[in-house]
């Protein structure tokens, strides 16, 4: 490489730090700021939160992926990603976290997930711990919003920003591409015994699905007293028959993903007497996904939208 190259790879450099660094300045959070939670409640955070505390696991991916796990002291049972954070205090369950674990940490923010009871909000609140709660996204929109908000309140709103503009494009990316094709994979993400537990509208899960080019069955006018206007159906083996998905969506435990156990996972479809008889099973288009990132609406849902989209392009041969 001569010289000349030298000094203009050096440049192009110093100019993409540069913009970098303006785009984070122009976006720093302010403090003292109030911000309304899903409670309806007007918190204020007196200065940039330098302990934190996470109930949520979808908050505590986005904390660490903005760069500010260095910050998190407690986190709950459940967050178990990136590994780095499994270093951190645990203090009990999302719905029986306790109080007294978190008040030894000396947090000044606590960030919760709706689920957590108020009672250990409002005990925390009497310890004069400042508490931020926030509702279950419904829509992929939604989770950036949120992450927006969470980069705001721990002052990394420059890096949720940019997060948020790097998905926003793959969103937009993907809505190019099931542009081509008018029809729409048939697509279940459920449980797979009797009561068939699904997620239906109204779910980020739903969304998920729509983005990514499919129509989740669980929306589908099937007969039946099940409506297709509930978030959380349970659908009967006839409806399931009905709707006859065409691709079935499985959330695996990561350990399973690529083991013996996820293949003999995939083979019990076959030998079960509702699964063995629709399109995705006979076709053998079942996609198995880690669970933490299909079910957690946080940072890696936007990992699951892109290969779920790739998937439903490959089965529909666009």
């Amino acid at each position: 490489m001569n010289i000349s190259r030298i000094k203009l790879c050096l440049s192009a450099f110093v100019i993409t730090a540069w913009f970098f660094m303006l785009a984070g300045a122009s976006f720093a959070s302010e403090y003292p700021m109030t911000t309304t939670d899903a409670l309806g409640r007007n918190v204020t955070i007196a200065s940039e939160p330098v302990r934190i505390v996470s109930l949520s696991p979808a908050i505590t991916e986005t904390i660490w992926m903005l760069g500010a796990g260095d910050f998190q002291v407690g986190r709950s049972d459940f967050c178990n990603h990136p590994s780095d954070v499994l270093k951190v205090k645990p203090v009990g369950g999302i719905i029986n976290a306790s109080v007294e674990e978190i008040a030894l940490l000396n947090p000044d923010l606590v960030l919760v997930q709706q689920g957590t009871p108020k009672e250990i909000i409002t005990q925390l609140e009497r310890l004069d711990v400042t508490v931020v709660t926030f509702s279950l996204p419904c829509s992929l929109d939604e989770v950036l919003h949120q992450i927006g908000e969470i980069g705001r309140i721990i002052g990394r709103e420059g890096e949720a920003s940019l997060f948020i503009k790097e998905k926003s494009a793959l969103m937009d990316a993907v809505e190019v591409s099931i542009q081509k094709s008018p029809e729409r994979v048939r697509v279940y993400i459920g449980g797979h015994s009797a009561p068939f537990m699904t997620a239906g509208k109204g779910t980020f899960i739903d969304d998920l699905i729509t983005r990514a080019g499919g129509i989740n069955i669980a929306t589908m006018p099937l007969e039946g007293v099940r409506t297709p206007d509930q978030a959380w159906p349970q659908l009967s083996p006839e409806q399931i028959l009905l709707a006859d998905p065409e691709i079935i969506v499985t959330a695996v435990d990561k350990g399973r993903m690529n083991t013996d156990s996820g293949c003999d996972f995939v083979s019990s479809l076959a030998r079960d007497a509702v699964f063995s008889e629709v399109t995705a099973v006979l076709d053998g288009n079942i996609l198995l996904i880690d669970q933490d990132v299909l079910l957690r609406p946080g940072p890696r849902i936007f990992d699951a939208l892109d290969e779920l989209a790739e998937y439903i392009r490959k089965v529909s041969g666009k």
